[in-house]
């Protein structure tokens, strides 16, 4: 008798197509989620590789920058917020991108300030939603008093 073994992600058992992904077996849907999700992480890390060769005009990334994003992966940072770090500390804050090597450092120190400054910015942005700015208008009438308007004399001193 063959041991049935049981996915990862969903518990189901699992008798027919056992589909086996960094040590651990899945179900033939869980197994193409997982497969999906990992192609999409790889694609946004791609994509953060293609933002600091913009930002610092390199050809090629050195290993100490990939080491860096790869430490902050480990210690629980998201790709999406290791971008959103370096731009806050290079873009918004206007610090010069002079030496590519740094980019462990910025992560390390700003990887909070960054995402303190993109959720106030998100509060201030769902804040300024809720506020109406179509006022109505409103029509004021000016009531005149019945009396003819008189020439007004002036005296040659207030002149």
């Amino acid at each position: 008798m063959a041991a049935v073994n049981t996915c990862s992600k969903c518990g189901k058992k699992i008798i027919t197509g056992v589909r086996k992904y960094q040590g651990k077996y899945f179900c033939e849907h869980c197994y193409e989620l997982a497969m999906a999700e990992a192609q999409q992480f790889e694609e946004e890390k791609q994509k953060l590789i293609l933002f600091i060769k913009d930002l610092f005009s390199i050809q090629e990334c050195p290993e100490v920058v990939l080491y860096a994003i790869e430490r902050s992966l480990k210690e629980g940072k998201k790709l999406s917020g290791i971008k959103g770090t370096l731009h806050y500390y290079y873009n918004i804050k206007g610090n010069a991108p002079d030496n590519v090597s740094y980019i462990g450092t910025v992560i390390q120190r700003e990887y909070n300030n960054a995402c303190q400054h993109f959720e106030e910015t998100k509060r201030i942005r769902a804040a300024n939603e809720l506020v109406d700015l179509n006022v109505p208008a409103v029509t004021v009438k000016i009531k005149t008093t019945g009396a003819r308007q008189q020439k007004r004399k002036y005296r040659m001193e207030d002149l």
